[in-house]
């Protein structure tokens, strides 16, 4: 009986399809959504109008919705199958692999009918050559633009892990291919994407989102340590790590080198339950002449002494004159603070707003080792 169906099926489109072959719209009745979909009208609507809607596309607009309407017309055809599930396993695996024949028949654009989850599961991907083909036809580019940096992230039919994830098996994360650079030029074409245009922002965050998961939670890290540790010194500002997320990296072996030790009491910096001499923070403030030149200022020892340990911590000034405020935590270990200094005169002080941030730097020692110092680095000014 299912052959026949089968045979059926074939007979009833190979004609139609032939006579479309041109077509981006396929010129079918859907009739297997009665097979395998309940007969779901709406279903049925949805794909008459997405075919439509892909022969009209005039602007990237068009095109970012149509994207996203294939994204749930596959989610809607993976969840809403009607397959034998009540005499277990065996029987639903029949009744997939023969839905997948079917389907898969058909050759629906856009559509690609296959299985997950170690093909224990009917599922229905993306496949975006379409939505591609329809972007071609737009005026502007950002719709291209932005569909290659997403199809070079998922695939063009869309892959069940990013490009940057080696997935081995559904059970696992699987390892990431952070210090390869990948993720880093991603973030640079999806920064310089946003600035510019105004389609698939949502998507392009969705892909920084899943970037920044993969990063916390994998198997491993397969590439050299200090190439991982490189990109993600470049990419954790633009990725957000709030303190929490950071405490799950530096759990990881590969992040003990680049873990800050240090704390916040009484409104005061402490590292490794040592306050942070006053005269240390000054040395990033702006100067009464307007002088701002001082960008960073180790915190640890480097070859010989860092601030912390120095003989003096605010060389060329009074210490007993300054005192600082914290004003604002934000995200990544960067804070706003005020810095006041007292001075002689009718002055009588002055107090500078700058933002600063705690991050480990690379230094090389004279015999070549790397070791990585805990520096205090001024980032801007706030008002």
């Amino acid at each position: 009986m299912k052959f026949l169906i089968l045979i059926s099926f074939l007979l009833l489109f190979i004609n139609s399809f032939n006579a479309q072959e041109d077509s981006i719209t396929p010129d079918i009745s859907f009739n297997w959504i009665e097979q395998y979909y309940s007969g779901d009208t709406l279903l049925k609507k949805r794909l008459q109008s997405f075919y439509k809607d892909l022969n009209q596309v005039s602007n990237p607009f068009d095109t970012e919705e149509l994207f996203y309407e294939l994204r749930d017309l596959c989610e809607a055809l993976t969840h809403g199958v009607d397959l034998d599930e009540e005499d277990g396993f065996e029987s639903y695996e029949n009744d997939m692999f023969e839905a997948i024949l079917v389907l898969e028949t058909f050759n629906l654009p856009g559509f690609d009918f296959t299985c997950a989850g170690e093909c224990t599961m009917f599922y229905v991907r993306p496949n975006y050559e379409p939505i591609i083909t329809a972007a071609s036809n737009t005026q502007g580019i950002q719709d291209d633009i932005a569909l290659k940096i997403i199809t070079d992230t998922w695939g063009v039919v869309e892959d069940e892990s990013p490009s940057f994830q080696m997935v081995e098996c559904c059970a696992c994360p699987g390892s990431n291919r952070l210090g390869s650079g990948e993720q880093y030029a991603l973030l640079r074409r999806i920064n310089q994407f946003s600035e510019n245009y105004a389609v698939f922002i949502d998507e392009l965050e969705s892909i920084k989102s899943t970037m920044k998961n993969y990063i916390l939670y994998n198997d491993g890290f397969p590439m050299d340590e200090a190439a991982v540790i490189d990109e993600f010194n470049l990419i954790r500002n633009e990725l957000s790590f709030n303190e929490k997320e950071l405490e799950i990296l530096m759990k990881k072996d590969i992040f003990q080198s680049i873990a800050l030790n240090y704390s916040i009491e009484q409104g005061q910096f402490y590292v490794n339950g040592k306050q942070v001499p006053i005269g240390c923070i000054a040395q990033l403030k702006t100067e009464l002449n307007g002088d701002n030149s001082q960008a960073v200022i180790y915190l640890d020892r480097t070859s010989l002494r860092g601030c912390m340990n120095s003989n003096i911590a605010y060389p060329g000034g009074n210490e007993d004159a300054l005192s600082y405020n914290i004003n604002e935590s934000l995200s990544n270990d960067i804070y706003k603070i005020t810095v006041f200094e007292a001075v002689d005169g009718s002055l009588g002080g002055s107090a500078d707003k700058i933002i600063v941030q705690f991050v480990k730097r690379d230094y090389l020692l004279d015999d070549g080792e790397k070791i990585y110092v805990l520096s205090l680095s001024k980032i801007g000014d706030w008002k």
